[in-house]
């Protein structure tokens, strides 16, 4: 008698739903990751960190991932964001490294967005999930890349020197924002690259 393959593989698959769906999700504080590094990417198992298909790990020379745990993470190679799953505002890897499993635990470190023509779109660090440090976007055109913006980001904000350019090249604006807001001066710029007007908030 033939047991029909359909029914094996519909058993495997709910066999590792269970498994991921009782597997725990971890969060880790602004200032100490803490443990983060001491399961899995302590024991050099950056592969399934980075999610890519052929990623050989690079460790980063001279950072000590127990003290520095933001740092290291921060510093390694960056990820595809499209192999990362978007949920309540935050970005996280998914499960098993195959998005069909659902969010895992909240993603650290580096993300490139890359626009449909294949060219740089945006590119900066997370920090459990939210966009933290320093942030570069481009015009997502055909042609020359060209930066649209670059600045930091805090707790998932814009927070200290933004930059903003024309698809042009030349500089558009430039001035300080906290929490999103725009604060001091803001001096703007014509296309031409003359002074437009400086305005105090």
């Amino acid at each position: 008698m033939r047991f029909p393959t359909n029914k094996i593989f519909t058993i495997l698959l709910l066999l590792i739903l269970f498994i991921g769906c009782a597997s725990n999700q971890k969060s880790y504080s602004q200032d100490d990751l803490g443990d983060y590094l001491t399961d899995d990417y302590s024991q050099g198992k950056l592969d399934d960190y980075y999610l890519t298909d052929d990623y050989s790990p690079v460790y980063p020379i001279g950072i000590d991932s127990k003290k520095n745990p933001r740092k290291y993470l921060m510093a390694g190679p960056p990820i595809d964001a499209k192999k990362l799953i978007k949920k309540d505002g935050l970005m996280y890897k998914p499960k098993f490294i195959i998005k069909i499993f659902g969010p895992g635990e909240a993603f650290t470190g580096k993300a490139i967005n890359y626009s449909v023509s294949g060219l740089k779109k945006s590119e900066g660090t997370y920090l459990n999930g939210e966009k933290d440090g320093n942030w570069t976007n481009w015009y997502g055109g055909f042609g020359p890349v060209i930066i649209e913006s670059k600045g930091y980001y805090k707790h998932g904000n814009r927070d200290g020197l933004w930059e903003y350019w024309y698809p042009n090249g030349e500089k558009r604006e430039v001035g300080n924002l906290t929490n999103q807001e725009r604060v001091g001066n803001w001096t703007y710029y014509n296309e031409d690259a003359s002074l437009d007007i400086v305005l105090s908030y």
